[in-house]
């Protein structure tokens, strides 16, 4: 649980591992089983991201069918506008206000509001298609995996030659 306002509301998600288990694998409000054409959310955490989240929304809907996504901004403490480019972008996006900054809370007010399981957590500064989304939910359903990520690519040719060799060491640590 993490406190959203300095102390007088709070927003978190706390589940039983089997109500967890039961969302993960049927639609939560008709109980059929999830397929890959299923719905599912999209939790982006959002602070100040007024640059960058037009980008970010776009390319998540790109290609996406009606009622495919459940797409919640929850913008932490945003003071550049980022909650009316998010909300501008297309109707079905849910913005959210945090009034404080705080990723975590975002992340659980997000989390709270949210509607489908699998839930897929975007940086506001990443671009991500619907289609990789639907794979991820996909194969999380299938090895029935709680938590998944997938793979990072970069381009590394747009970067200078030391921005380059930075980026080609940080993939080979031990995080990726």
């Amino acid at each position: 649980m993490v406190d959203v306002d300095a102390g007088t509301e709070s927003a978190g998600y706390a589940a039983k591992p089997e109500d967890r288990a039961k969302r993960m694998t049927s639609d939560n409000d008709s109980g059929t089983p999830t397929g890959a054409k299923s719905p599912i959310s999209v939790v982006i955490p959002a602070h100040n991201e007024a640059k960058v989240i037009e980008r970010c929304l776009g390319s998540i809907l790109e290609q996406a069918a009606p009622d495919e996504l459940d797409i919640v901004v929850a913008c932490n403490g945003c003071t550049d506008g980022t909650e009316a480019l998010a909300a501008a972008v297309d109707p079905s996006i849910r913005v959210i206000d945090v009034p404080v900054a705080s990723k975590w809370g975002a992340l659980n007010a997000g989390d709270a509001a949210s509607r489908y399981f699998p839930r897929m957590y975007v940086d506001a500064d990443v671009v991500v298609k619907p289609r990789s989304l639907q794979s991820l939910a996909a194969r999380m359903i299938e090895t029935g995996m709680p938590v998944g990520a997938p793979s990072l690519r970069l381009d590394l040719d747009q970067f200078s030659m030391l921005l380059g060799l930075y980026y080609r060491t940080w993939l080979r640590s031990p995080y990726f």
